[in-house]
């Protein structure tokens, strides 16, 4: 009965490491996910605030 009984916690050890493994990769693919996201948003963000100072910049130029 004890041998049955430790051989069924192995089981549900084994069971739990799985399925906090899934968790953690799942976890982890969100978040980079999100990091990516984060920086091209950042990217284009910079982008359209450079070329809006660029056009801003020239049309001062312009009026001078």
């Amino acid at each position: 009965m004890r041998e049955k009984l430790k051989y069924q916690e192995q089981l549900y050890e084994k069971e739990m490491v799985a399925s906090t493994a899934g968790i953690v990769d799942n976890l982890t693919g969100k978040l980079r996910d999100l990091a990516f996201d984060f920086g091209t948003r950042l990217v284009i963000q910079l982008i359209s605030s450079h070329r809006k100072h660029e056009k801003e910049e020239s049309a001062e130029v312009k009026e001078d």
